[in-house]
């Protein structure tokens, strides 16, 4: 009786604190909306995020609580003073702040923030010349951990979620990012607007991770990223770190280790730019998009350091065309962006001889860069060209600094043969300037030939050639009409397309004056010594001999216009000096132009004959009978 007694007794001591326990709740519960909108709550959110910031916060505005989803409280126009010396608007303005608040805290009338939701803030971020920013970290608990020497322990603080909603983002710099490419050494300032998203980081010692999205100069750009320790980040040292980026003009990826006080990240980098003129205007058009693949694309491992960005066995997309290999990006001492490197294509588009040689391009235009950046590049190519070049097994190489560039080609497949040598071009005065020295062995010299429009004498079997030649001006036109230099043309065992020699002599043996370009005529040897001075091919020592006959050839011809006017002479059969049987060389005249050339015998060979000959020739019979 007495065992029941005390039992009945301590459960009802329970059952007394738990009603108790209760009652207090429901009535702290009611009461706490009333105590979180007092002054000293106020107060201590402010101080709380003043510690946060290491600036003065004020919470302007009326305030409000609410307990549904969860226990939060909402102040109005909130403002996070500039600290910069001469700054006239605050760092942050936020027109409204839902912040939720610990239960146990709040129920002793406390207010210890656990997440932050700022809504339509306005964030005025600056970076001055020297590089300082208005939003660094000046003070608070955060801050002071970050100033603990290398080594410390530091102690544990937590920090929360922070979350925005139709933020915007303004950040001036005025370090030069206009100018990126060209001496800058940023990107250009952002102004972002329609801002949402969140930085959850739960403790300083944790991982934090950031996502949103934005307006961003007109394009909606999404990004997610996870950085595995980003108090040692803040404190000079490198986290591990996962970046993806989204949006219609870039898509990128990285997976690397970075360190923002050294400049540095290495790891694998992925990146898509449908659109590189679209692209570039949007980052402020730092370099011009015309001398750009349309389409760019990489993948592969990158390694960044101050004023050095380098991929590494990577792959490279340039307009549909795959290249793999090894680019690097540099700074001049000039402050200009330089791209070098090695890259093994498959097949490599060549810029068009128009396009190389801004054929159309306007006069009076101001001298400038050719690319708008420099280049020292290598590359190798199974196929590469444009019309009406095309070439195979390419190795070669390209600068480019300023307005002068040069191309090297160690050795190509080029019609059937080779070619090799180098082409220098230079912008300059309102033109271009070109200078060519190529070798070509072995090549068809029918696709030579016809190469210069559409000659009706061209030239068959294979050959050699070598061009040193220059020129300059703005259209096909000048430039040919500016042409200077030696051209000289050797084969054997060819043809002449276009010429028939037996017609030729037969023409002069009859009396014929001219000849149509027809038939063909085979040679043993042909060589071809062409001197160009402003547009005119004067042809100097030139020969072609054949089993029964051999031609020698002189004169001149237009190059732009294509009009001739050649004299040669024409040697039939074995020379012998004027023995018995020798024919005397035939001199002829080539005019018209290579479309239509004419070719005008001079003179028929009619050689009288000798009196040795007259002697020995049976006089005619006379009737006697």
């Amino acid at each position: 009786m007495a065992g029941r007694s005390f039992k009945s007794l301590k459960w009802g001591h329970w059952l007394k604190w738990g009603a108790g326990l209760c009652v207090f709740l429901v009535v702290a519960t009611l009461a706490m909306p009333k105590l979180l909108s007092s002054a000293y709550v106020k107060t201590r959110i402010s101080e709380q995020l003043s510690a946060i910031t290491g600036r003065p916060v004020e919470l302007q505005g009326v305030s409000s609580v609410s307990l549904r989803p969860y226990l939060s409280v909402i102040y109005r126009d909130i403002r996070i003073a500039d600290t910069t010396p001469g700054a006239t608007e605050p760092l942050v303005h936020v027109e409204a702040m839902r912040a939720k608040l610990s239960v146990l805290s709040a129920l002793w009338g406390g207010a210890r923030l656990s997440e932050i939701h700022l809504i339509r803030p306005e964030f005025n971020f600056k970076i001055d010349r020297a590089g300082k920013a208005n939003f660094n970290l000046i003070g608070g608990p955060l801050a002071e951990r970050l100033a603990l020497p290398p080594g410390a322990d530091i102690p544990n603080l937590s920090l929360g979620t922070i979350t925005l909603e139709d933020a915007h983002l303004v950040l001036e710099d005025a370090r030069g990012g206009e100018n990126i490419g060209k001496g800058g050494s940023s990107l250009p300032s952002i102004d972002a607007t329609g801002v949402s998203g969140s930085l959850k980081w739960p403790s300083v010692n944790g991982a934090a991770q950031i996502s949103g999205r934005g307006i961003v100069r007109g394009e909606l750009v999404a990004l997610s990223a996870t950085v595995e320790a980003p108090f040692a980040l803040l404190r000079g040292g490198a986290s591990e770190l996962s970046l993806q980026t989204q949006s219609t003009i870039a898509q990128t990826s990285f997976e690397g280790a970075l360190s923002l006080t050294e400049g540095t990240a290495e790891g694998q980098v992925s990146a898509s730019v449908p659109t590189t003129a679209r692209f570039l205007g949007w980052l402020g058009d730092p370099l011009s998009a015309a001398h750009l693949p349309g389409q760019m694309a990489l993948e592969g491992q990158m390694s960044v350091v101050p004023g050095r960005v380098e991929f590494l066995n990577s792959t490279f997309t340039f307009n549909g065309h795959r290249a793999t290999g090894r680019m690097l990006a540099t700074q001049s001492e000039e402050g200009r962006l330089k791209l070098g490197g090695t890259l093994a294509f498959d097949a490599l588009p060549l810029a068009p001889v128009d396009r190389l040689l801004a054929m159309g391009e306007n006069p009076d235009a101001d001298d400038g860069d050719l690319l708008g950046f420099d280049l020292d590049m290598r590359f190798s190519a199974n196929q590469a060209g444009s019309a009406p070049f095309s070439v195979t097994n390419l190795a070669a190489a390209a600068f480019v600094r300023g307005a002068k560039a040069s191309f090297d080609i160690g050795q190509a497949g080029l019609l059937g043969g080779t070619i090799s040598g180098s082409v220098d071009l230079e912008k300059a005065m309102g033109s271009r300037r070109i200078a060519a020295r190529l070798g070509l062995a072995n090549v068809d010299l029918e696709q030579l030939s016809g190469l210069y429009g559409n000659p009706a004498l061209r030239l068959s079997g294979a050959g050699q050639a070598n061009f040193n030649l220059k020129a300059s001006g703005q259209s096909l036109e000048t430039y040919l009409r500016h042409l200077n230099g030696e051209v000289q043309i050797a084969a054997t065992d060819g043809r002449v397309l276009g010429l028939n020699m037996d017609a030729l002599a037969r023409q002069a043996d009859t009396g014929g004056i001219v000849q149509q370009a027809d038939g063909e005529t085979a040679f043993d040897d042909l060589e071809l010594r062409i001197f160009v001075a402003n547009g005119t091919a004067f042809f100097n020592q030139s020969r072609m001999d054949g089993a029964d006959y051999k031609t020698k050839l002189g004169g001149r011809a237009d190059v732009t216009t294509g009009s001739l006017a050649l004299r040669g002479t024409v040697q039939f059969g074995e020379t012998t000096d004027g023995e018995d049987g020798a024919k005397d060389p035939l001199p002829f005249f080539v005019g018209g132009s290579s479309r239509q050339p004419l070719i005008v015998p001079l003179r028929a060979p009619n050689k009288p004959p000798s009196p040795v000959q007259a002697k020995e020739e049976p006089e005619p019979a006379t009737a006697t009978q």
